[in-house]
């Protein structure tokens, strides 16, 4: 995997739907560079992969050679991303019946996580 399509996967990981809405959140870049950067037509620049090594947690070992795993941590400052944010504008939205619905969801779908997580001896 390229450099470019590790940062692709990072702001998906991180829920920007476009290059121009992550560089949005990024203060050393522009919508048009962080393409360039993710289509392979520029290395990435230092500046910028120092940004998303210290805004966003991220390992420097993926950026570069694509070892270990993406994130060191959780997502740093306890920011949401903005699917998250999304998802609690909906649920802050939503009227007492909508909102009892979310939750119950949201807890079943943790609980078969972690069924999901468990080993069986």
């Amino acid at each position: 995997m390229t450099i470019g399509a590790r940062i692709k996967q990072l702001q998906k990981e991180l829920g920007y739907s476009s290059a121009e809405k992550f560089a949005e959140a990024l203060e050393k870049t522009t919508a048009s560079r962080l393409s360039d950067v993710i289509r392979g037509k520029q290395k990435l620049p230092d500046d910028l992969m120092f940004e998303l090594i210290t805004k966003f947690n991220v390992n420097a070992n993926w950026i570069i050679a694509g070892i270990g795993d993406i994130f060191i941590g959780k997502i740093p400052n306890n920011e949401l991303s903005p699917s998250e944010q999304t998802l609690l504008e909906d649920y802050r939205e939503s009227n007492e019946q909508g909102k009892e619905a979310i939750e119950k969801t949201a807890s079943a779908l943790a609980a078969t996580a972690a069924l999901t997580a468990c080993k069986v001896a």
